[in-house]
């Protein structure tokens, strides 16, 4: 089980344009993830302390698979961003996420769900909560990013 309270960074691709293995995998370079002429969007204005990823093991009589969720806030949902975020919407997703020790992780496959308070409520005026949850077979594996 992986658990991170604190992600400072977060790119995301779709699932289609990537040219992952199709055996599991301990380390993966970040050049080698994405086909080419593609690459990774990183979402702005991600507030490290209301980021958190959490991968948890499930047995079943099928075999194993690993439960991922990403999940983070954001108090406002500019146009640009909103328009990123869209892009993702009812596609499978990769995400990079990076840690607040500087390690990296892929993370799929994933799919995008919002959830938005609406202004004045208790706990937070206009804040939009935004969340990718998926199931793999494979655990997460760590990214060597490109200097």
């Amino acid at each position: 089980m992986r658990n991170f309270s604190v992600i400072t960074t977060v790119r995301l691709a779709l699932f289609r344009n990537c040219q992952l293995p199709s055996y599991p995998v301990s380390r993966i370079k970040l050049s080698s993830i994405l086909h080419t002429d593609y690459h990774f969007e990183v979402i702005p204005g991600i507030k490290p302390l209301s980021c958190s990823f959490e991968e948890t093991e499930k047995d079943s009589d099928a075999g194993t698979c690993f439960e991922k969720k990403l999940k983070f806030e954001l108090s406002k949902l500019r146009p640009e961003l909103s328009a990123l975020l869209d892009r993702y919407a009812h596609n499978q997703v990769v995400a990079v996420i990076t840690d607040a020790n500087g390690y990296s992780w892929l993370v799929y496959p994933l799919i995008r769900t919002i959830k938005r308070s609406l202004p004045g409520t208790a706990k937070k005026a206009n804040l939009t909560e935004v969340s990718f949850s998926g199931k793999g077979i494979w655990e997460s594996p760590c990214v060597e990013l490109d200097s």
